[in-house]
């Protein structure tokens, strides 16, 4: 036991670094992909939909652009996605909904969408929905944002 908060340190470290590593690796949602014209490519929030006792929000990657894209799943509609809600100080990660074991790429191709799920806010806040996009050859990546979504946890 004596060691453990090294060892805390060290690994809080290590994450912390891959957490920065991750973020630095795509541009600024502000920043379309340099093949697509701005909100070609976008997330947008469908609604709250039941499946069987479970209540899921609805979402679609749309891309209305001319340009193959590709994402990063563990099947066509369970995407790779994290989620950010609002706080007095800005926006802070609320859950990442992925490990990257079993995941590949999947085209998203023009004039096209797919719908994907995500769980909901344990509690009310103001929350969003972030997506990893690239083009076909990795040369551009970005990250798109949803709206923003106020939610009243029941």
């Amino acid at each position: 036991m004596k060691h453990l908060p090294k060892q805390l340190t060290t690994a809080l470290s290590i994450i912390s670094t891959l957490m920065l590593i991750w973020n630095c690796e795509a541009v600024d949602s502000e920043d379309p992909i340099s093949l697509q014209e701005p909100g070609a490519v976008r997330i947008v929030y469908n609604g709250i939909n039941q499946n069987g006792d479970q209540s899921l929000a609805s979402f679609s990657i749309i891309n209305d652009s001319t340009g193959s894209l590709q994402y990063f799943a563990y099947d066509f509609q369970s995407m790779h996605y994290s989620t950010e809600m609002q706080t007095d100080t800005g926006w802070v990660y609320l859950a990442w909904n992925w490990c990257g074991t079993g995941a590949s790429y999947f085209p998203l191709e023009p004039q096209s969408q797919v719908e994907f799920h995500t769980g909901l806010p344990a509690n009310s806040c103001t929350w969003r929905v972030l997506l990893s996009i690239a083009d076909m050859d990795f040369t551009t990546s970005a990250i798109l944002r949803s709206e923003s979504i106020q939610y009243e946890a029941p």
